[in-house]
């Protein structure tokens, strides 16, 4: 159920969704009198969100904010790697064609093969599913097997089932593999992505596992100050909103213990 109401309530909070819910609401509003001072404000509330939302400087300021606070931290013996979910399309007509179907992040894919060649001895586990709500054609795991197999990676070396659906549910099954055999693992997975799964971890028991944080898949770089401005911007707050609001979610909803990730715990031990 909560996999369920996370995506409906995203779809309507992410900003083009949202900035044309207000406008309906505002049309609406301006027809009953006595709700027209509500509609003002409704008004004034889509131009403000129009402003900033448009303005190249503040969306790539904070999105460069996000991506950079957990830096890569990574030993120089390891015993596995961890890869979430997300770097995978679930097309079908790829799958039966052997072929492998990225999606926009897939530097996570493209590091952990590195990483598996830099340390031949490692592991990997990797439990996606789908995020979908209705999934169709191949899951993340099918199609990660499938790419792994096509660079000639040891069967031996990897754990990759379908279990998960989103990011609690990785780190759930994620952490009762690791805590049975214990070591150093490396977590990769999107900058922006990282602080939200270095707290879900954080709020795991680990046993005697640590894990090392290796970001991936930065979009932003500091910007400089200046007054550039495209309603294209809007689309930058979809990853903002979708990870803020998901840390906040977890943390209210009993599924972390703490609302951020405390940094002095990176490494992440129990």
């Amino acid at each position: 159920m909560f996999f369920i109401l996370s995506k409906v309530f995203s779809f309507f909070i992410y900003p083009l969704h949202f900035i044309f819910g207000l406008i309906l609401l505002y049309i609406i509003l301006k027809k009953i009198k006595i709700l027209k001072t509500l509609s003002k404000f409704i008004l004034f509330t889509i131009i403000f969100c129009l402003l900033i939302g448009g303005s190249g400087y503040i969306s790539t300021y904070l999105i460069w904010n996000l991506e950079n606070k957990v830096k890569l931290n990574i030993p120089n013996e390891i015993t596995g790697i961890i890869l979430l979910g997300g770097s995978f399309n679930s097309v079908e007509k790829s799958f039966e064609m052997k072929q492998v179907s990225f999606s926009s992040v897939s530097e996570r894919i493209v590091e952990t093969h590195y990483l598996l060649n830099k340390f031949p001895e490692s592991k990997l586990i990797m439990v996606a599913n789908s995020g979908s709500l209705k999934p169709k054609g191949p899951s993340e795991a099918a199609m990660a097997s499938l790419f792994f197999e096509k660079f000639n990676i040891d069967k031996g070396r990897l754990f990759i089932e379908p279990l998960a659906n989103n990011t609690y549910q990785e780190s759930i099954f994620i952490s009762e593999y690791i805590s049975k055999i214990g070591g150093n693992w490396i977590l990769v997975t999107s900058a922006s992505h990282m602080p939200r799964s270095i707290n879900l971890f954080q709020s795991r028991n680990l046993n005697k596992s640590i894990i090392y944080p290796y970001p991936t898949d930065y979009s932003a770089d500091k910007p400089k100050l200046s007054l550039n401005f495209h309603l294209g911007n809007l689309g930058n707050y979809k990853k903002l909103i979708h990870e803020y609001l998901g840390i906040f979610v977890y943390w209210i909803t009993g599924r972390t213990q703490t609302l951020w990730p405390n940094p002095e715990m990176i490494p992440v031990k129990n």
